[in-house]
C-alpha cells in the first residue's frame, strides 16, 4: 500500500512483490495490517542492491568523458597504531548518542532528541516543529566536530524509530558522510502516530544503508562488522514484540577481549529473549563489563535476571536528562559503578589496548568512583581531576581507597 502524505490518503497500487520497489522522494511505501507496519526507504538518490541493502547513485558512480565507472569511496587504509578504543556517551538530555573511535575509524550509535538542542546553549524546539535550525549545531554535532578527525563515520547505528534517538540525523548527516546506515527493517506498534519520525529518517544521507530483519538476526545472518579493532555483533531482538522500544537494536561490542552491551530501549520481555538466543548459540555474556543501560535508566528495563547473566563487576554507563527519574540505579549499584550524563556530563571509557582494562573519565568528574569489588582487582576506572588539572595538584592528595569508598557510598 502506498501513502501520500501530501494528499492524506491510501490507496492500493503496488502489488505485493513490488513492495521493495520506491515510490518516489514524496511518497512513503507500507506493508499494512491491524498492528504492523513495515517500512521501505524512499529515497529516490538509491538503487536497490539486495533485499536488505540500498546504495547511493552518487556516492557509486560518477560519469566520466570515457565511461561510467565503480568508484569506491573508501580512501586507501594507512597502518595506524592501536591506541585504545574511546567510548563517548554524550550528554543529550534525554536521548542517546553514542560515539565510538578506534584506529582512526568512528562509529555512532543513535542520533538523541530534541534535548541535543535544549542542552546547546539553551535553545529549545517547538514542540511540534521537526525543522532543525540550519545556523545552529546541537550539542551532538559540536561534539563529534571536536572529537571526530576529518568527516566520515564509517558505521552509524540506529537502535529504533523514537524521537530520541534520531531527532539529529538530518543536521548530522549535513555535517558528517555516514558510509554505512545500520537500522531494523520492520517497525511494528505505532501506526500512523510515528509518521513525523519517518519524515526524520527521509532526511537520513548515508552511501549504503543496510536493513537487517528479526528472522536475520535470530539465523545470525547478519554480518558482523569493525570499525579499528573494535567489532560490533548485532544480537538482539530475536522476537517481534509489536513495540519500538522491543524491538530496539541490540549490539556487542568485543575489543581486546573486553565486550560493551550497547541496548537501545530494550524492554525486559526483549531481555529475556536476548538471554535464551546468546545460551542457544554461545554467546558468552558473563564477559560483558560495560553495558548501556537500556531506556535511560527507567524500570521497564534491566532486570536482576538480565544483570545477573552480565559479568560481576559492571560498569554501567546511562544517557538521561534531568527529569529522568533513572529508578534502577540503585539495582544497578550493587552490580558495579553507575555514571549518568544528567550527573557527570559526558562520559568517556577508554578502553586500554595492551592490558584487559579500562578507564572512565566524565565531563564534571571531581574525583574516582569505584566499588570495593573493583579496587581489589586492581582495574583504574576513572582518572582523577587532580591528575588533569594542574591546579588542583596542590591539594592533599588522599588514597584511592578513601576516595573511591566515600563516592560510592554517596
Amino acid at each position: 500500500m502506498e501513502v501520500n502524505y501530501s494528499k492524506a490518503y491510501l490507496k492500493k497500487r503496488i502489488a505485493d512483490n513490488k513492495l521493495n520497489l520506491f515510490a518516489g522522494s514524496d511518497n512513503r511505501v507500507f506493508e499494512l495490517n491491524d498492528t504492523n507496519i513495515t517500512y521501505y526507504v524512499p529515497f529516490k538518490n538509491y538503487y536497490k542492491e539486495s533485499d536488505n541493502c540500498y546504495r547511493n547513485w552518487g556516492k557509486r558512480f560518477s560519469l566520466t568523458p570515457k565511461s561510467l565507472k565503480l568508484i569506491h569511496s573508501k580512501e586507501s587504509k594507512t597502518n595506524k597504531r592501536n591506541l585504545g578504543c574511546d567510548i563517548h556517551l554524550i550528554n543529550c538530555g534525554h536521548g542517546d548518542s553514542i560515539l565510538v573511535e578506534n584506529n582512526g575509524e568512528y562509529a555512532m550509535i543513535d542520533f538523541g532528541g530534541r534535548d541535543s538542542y535544549k542542552q546547546n546553549e539553551g535553545n529549545s524546539l517547538p514542540e511540534n516543529n521537526f525543522a532543525v535550525d540550519k545556523n545552529k549545531d546541537s550539542c551532538i554535532v559540536k561534539y563529534c566536530k571536536e572529537h571526530v578527525k576529518g568527516n566520515v563515520i564509517k558505521a552509524a547505528i540506529i537502535t529504533h524509530l523514537h524521537e530520541d534517538h534520531i531527532f539529529d540525523i538530518d543536521k548530522f548527516s549535513q555535517n558528517f558522510e555516514i558510509e554505512n546506515l545500520f537500522m531494523l527493517k520492520t517497525f511494528h506498534g505505532e501506526k500512523y502516530r510515528g509518521k513525523n519520525t519517518y519524515k526524520l529518517l527521509d532526511k537520513a544521507k548515508a552511501d549504503t544503508i543496510n536493513f537487517f530483519t528479526i528472522e536475520d538476526i535470530k539465523q545470525r545472518r547478519t554480518n558482523s562488522f569493525n570499525v579499528g579493532f573494535a567489532k560490533f555483533e548485532i544480537i538482539g531482538p530475536v522476537e517481534d514484540i509489536e513495540d519500538l522500544n522491543g524491538n530496539s537494536l541490540v549490539l556487542l561490542m568485543s575489543y581486546n577481549n573486553m565486550k560493551v552491551l550497547f541496548t537501545g530501549d530494550m524492554t525486559k520481555r526483549a531481555e529475556r529473549n536476548v538471554i535464551d538466543h546468546c545460551k542457544r548459540n554461545n554467546i558468552n555474556l558473563k564477559d560483558v563489563t560495560i553495558l548501556k543501560v537500556a531506556h535511560h535508566g527507567s524500570d521497564t528495563s534491566s532486570s536482576s535476571q538480565f544483570l545477573e547473566e552480565l559479568g560481576d563487576n559492571l560498569t554501567c554507563v546511562i544517557s538521561c536528562g534531568c527529569e529522568d527519574k533513572c529508578k534502577q540505579v540503585h539495582e544497578l549499584r550493587k552490580r558495579g559503578v553507575v555514571y549518568k550524563t544528567s550527573e557527570d556530563g559526558n562520559v568517556t571509557i577508554k578502553l586500554l589496548p595492551k592490558v584487559k582494562s579500562y578507564i572512565v573519565d566524565t565531563q564534571r568528574q571531581k574525583s574516582i568512583k569505584l566499588p570495593e569489588s573493583l579496587l581489589k582487582d586492581g582495574r583504574i576506572l576513572g582518572k582523577s581531576r587532580r591528575e588533569s588539572n594542574s591546579r588542583l595538584r596542590s591539594v592533599h592528595q588522599r588514597t584511592i581507597k578513601q576516595e573511591a569508598e566515600e563516592n560510592y557510598a554517596s
